[in-house]
């Protein structure tokens, strides 16, 4: 982390290098580092450690997000906790995966029915509803049709 801090500072400092504001989101593992920024600076050796490592903190942040909000007591709350958080999701009926951001939420479990999460797909610039969910990153521009 030490490593991201410092490159912030430099990047701050030149005026360049920074993730524009409007696609910034909390789940960023470089935080507003741009990552080519940060591969041309580290070089690509470090540059993969330092990101394979936030990569994995991030997961396990987005995971830990992911328990908190399904142990909510009403749907209001949960729906409010898993937004924006970025998943890997499962489409119904096609059984591939997708990445993408929560920008919606739907809970029938107490009607014997299923949850589903609506996800923005950013590589698709698409909306998706899916049935399950693993804890991801963020893909390039996931955030940027949402914040801005």
């Amino acid at each position: 982390m030490r490593e991201i801090n410092e490159l912030e500072m430099v990047a701050k400092a030149c005026g360049r290098g920074l993730i524009p504001e409007e696609e910034r989101n909390p789940y960023e593992p470089l935080g507003d580092l741009d990552p080519d920024f940060a591969r041309a600076y580290w070089g690509e050796g470090l540059f993969l450690v330092i990101s394979y490592q936030r990569h994995e903190e991030v997961r396990a942040e987005v995971g830990a997000a992911m328990e908190r909000a399904a142990s909510l007591p009403t749907f209001e709350e949960r729906k409010e906790a898993y937004l924006g958080l970025p998943v890997m999701g499962s489409r119904l009926k096609v059984g591939s995966g997708v990445e993408g951001v929560i920008i919606d939420y739907s809970d029938e479990s107490q009607k014997g029915g299923p949850c589903f999460w609506r996800l923005y797909l950013p590589r698709e610039n698409t909306h998706l509803w899916v049935q399950s969910i693993t804890p991801s990153t963020p893909v390039k521009g996931a955030y940027k049709n949402l914040n801005g």
